[in-house]
């Protein structure tokens, strides 16, 4: 699994991985998670209703647990991040090539807000990215302590790190939000 900034996997994520991840599979990807910003505390579920309606893996490149088996002879068994590349679809690219990823049940997060993702300021998507992250802002709900603590992660840490320095980021995630309109976010080009 590759990881930058970015992203926090689950306290749970290993032994979910080795529990799901079977013999015959390629690897694994996290369908579900949340998107949560930085500087705000806001958060999501992904797939976001109304705004992105994608698998987490659609968006997340932290998302996919691959099974590495060196001495396979076969280039896809071997390393399947080398063969299936991109994460938003490889469930088919595994399927094209005659393989299959199982769905992991747990969740992984995207964090937003950090100015250390790249894709959110440069690139071809960051323009769509800058208006997904927007969205969020306004509708996303304050984190809670439960959401971070699936990450190993709470509200103090979390402020000691620079995060949750926003007006009205400053309580324990605990306000509730209030209902707007639904926003959808345009397509990427990737989906």
């Amino acid at each position: 699994m590759l990881l930058d900034a970015d992203d926090w996997v689950p306290r749970d994520l290993v032994a979910v991985a080795r529990a799901t991840i079977d013999l015959d599979a390629l690897g694994g990807v996290l369908a579900h998670g949340d998107m949560i910003d930085f500087g705000t505390g806001r958060t999501a579920p992904l797939p976001f209703p109304g705004v992105f309606e994608r698998p987490f893996h659609a968006l997340c490149g932290s998302s996919i647990v691959a099974r590495l088996r060196p001495d396979d002879p076969d280039p896809l068994r071997r390393n399947p991040l080398h063969v299936l590349r991109d994460h938003h679809d490889w469930p088919q690219a595994a399927a094209a090539h005659g393989g299959r990823v199982v769905a992991l049940p747990t969740r992984g997060a995207y964090l937003v807000g950090t100015t250390q993702n790249h894709s959110e300021r440069h690139g071809p998507f960051a323009a769509w990215r800058a208006e997904l992250n927007a969205v969020l802002r306004r509708r996303g709900r304050p984190v809670d302590d439960a959401v971070l603590a699936r990450y190993g992660v709470d509200h103090d840490a979390l402020r000691a790190a620079g995060g949750l320095r926003s007006a009205g980021a400053q309580g324990r995630g605990t306000r509730p939000c209030v209902a707007r309109p639904v926003e959808r976010v345009a397509r990427s080009p990737a989906s």
